[in-house]
């Protein structure tokens, strides 16, 4: 085999292994972002704040008196 095509063969080699680990760490970069990225879901419990009676009724007022 002469140096050439050895050489030739020694760099198709060597760009398939680099190819190769290039893609394996491309998709396990992908992989981490994707779990980076996850949405934590917290449940919160919320307390609801009674609205008084006069702010409802005037509230309704206003909205009816306004379009009617």
């Amino acid at each position: 085999m002469k140096a050439t095509v050895f050489e030739k063969l020694i760099r198709k080699v060597i760009r398939e292994e680099i190819d190769y680990a290039l893609r394996r760490e491309i998709k396990t970069l992908k992989e981490d972002l994707r779990d980076e990225f996850k949405p934590t879901i917290v449940e919160q419990s919320l307390q609801h704040t009674p609205i008084p009676k006069n702010v409802q009724t005037s509230l309704k007022e206003k909205i009816i008196d306004h379009n009617g």
